[in-house]
C-alpha cells in the first residue's frame, strides 16, 4: 500500500487553535487498485493544543477524498502520490490549480498575440515557448512564456479600505505588526487570515508590492515594512518624515525567497519616539515569480 502523511492545521474565527476538533476523511466512492480493494471508509484525526493534526491515508487512488472540518464544512481534494508528508492547505491549493493556472496561460498568450500582431511579428506562441530559455530580438516574448512557466498563478493580496487601525507604538525603531483591519484581496494558491496576514502555501520567489496610509499624533518618522513571520524583512523596508495630524503614507517593494507556511503581514516603527498611528488604507500583493 502506498501511504501518505497529511497534516494541517485549524483555527477558531479569532484566530486562536481549535482544539480537540474531529477532523474527517473519507473517500467519494469505493475504488480499486492492482492490488487492494478500498470500500468508502472514513479516517478521523483529532487536532491538539496548537489545532494541529496528521492522519495518514493511501495515495495514489484515482478517487479523491472529502474533508468534514470540526464546524461540518467541507472540501474534496485529490492524494497524489510521492514521498514525504503534505499539508491539507497545499492539496486543497493544488486541487484548484488547473483552472487558475490555464487561465494565467491564455492571459499571456492573448498578451503575446496582440503583441506581436501590432508589431508585424509572429503569433506563434510555441516558438515563443520554445525560445523562453533563451530570449532574442527574434523573440521578445520569452520573458513572458518565463513567466507562465516560473508559477504566475500562485499570488495573494488584502487590503484596508477606510478603516481606523490603532497601532500603538510603545518603542523607536522597534517595528510593529499591525494585528487587523485588513480584508481578502484576490488569492490563488496562498491564504489570507486572521484581518492580518497571508499565508504561503508554495515556497518560491515572491515579488512583493506594498502601501500603507496613516495619520499620527506627533510629528515622526515612520518607517513601514513586510513582515515575514512577525519579523521585518529589511529590503522591503521604506521610511516617510511626517507631521503631526497630517496623513500621509509609505510603500515599498521587494523580492523575497517565502517558505511554505510562512506568514506575511505588514509592519510600522518610529524612528524618532512612541507615538500612536491610525491606519487608514493598505494594500499587500505577492506575486510567485518561480522556485
Amino acid at each position: 500500500m502506498a501511504t501518505r502523511t497529511v497534516t494541517g492545521t485549524v483555527l477558531e474565527s479569532d484566530g486562536t487553535p481549535w482544539v480537540g476538533g474531529a477532523i474527517i476523511f473519507e473517500l467519494e466512492e469505493p475504488t480499486f487498485n492492482a492490488s487492494n480493494t478500498f470500500p468508502s471508509y472514513s479516517v478521523s484525526a483529532t487536532t491538539n493544543s496548537l489545532g494541529a493534526f496528521s492522519v495518514t491515508l493511501e495515495a495514489g487512488l484515482d478517487q479523491r477524498y472529502r474533508c468534514t472540518l470540526p464546524d461540518n464544512s467541507s472540501f474534496n481534494f485529490a492524494l497524489p502520490s510521492g514521498a514525504g508528508a503534505v499539508s491539507i492547505e497545499g492539496l486543497r491549493a493544488l486541487d484548484a490549480a488547473p483552472e487558475t493556472e490555464t487561465s494565467a496561460l491564455q492571459t499571456l498568450i492573448d498578451a503575446h498575440n496582440s503583441l506581436a500582431t501590432a508589431h508585424g511579428l509572429s503569433t506563434n506562441i510555441s516558438a515563443a515557448l520554445a525560445g523562453a530559455a533563451s530570449p532574442t530580438a527574434l523573440n521578445p516574448f520569452a520573458t513572458m512564456a518565463d513567466v507562465a512557466g516560473g508559477g504566475s498563478s500562485v499570488y495573494g493580496s488584502m487590503y484596508a479600505n477606510n478603516v481606523t487601525q490603532a497601532v500603538e507604538i510603545l518603542l523607536a525603531d522597534t517595528m510593529y505588526e499591525i494585528a487587523g483591519g485588513f480584508s481578502a484581496g484576490a488569492c490563488s494558491g496562498m491564504t489570507f487570515q486572521n484581518s492580518k496576514e497571508l499565508l504561503v502555501l508554495t515556497a518560491g520567489k515572491y515579488l512583493i508590492n506594498w502601501q500603507i496610509s496613516f495619520e499620527i499624533d506627533s510629528s515622526n518618522g515612520i518607517a513601514g515594512a513586510v513582515l515575514i513571520n512577525g519579523s521585518e524583512a529589511l529590503q522591503t523596508s521604506a521610511i516617510r518624515y511626517v507631521m503631526s495630524g497630517d496623513p500621509d503614507s509609505v510603500s515599498g517593494t521587494g523580492i523575497l525567497t517565502l517558505a511554505m507556511n510562512d506568514l506575511i503581514s505588514l509592519g510600522l516603527a518610529s524612528l524618532n519616539s512612541a507615538c500612536n498611528v491610525v491606519m487608514r488604507y493598505a494594500n499587500l500583493t505577492l506575486l510567485r515569480l518561480g522556485a
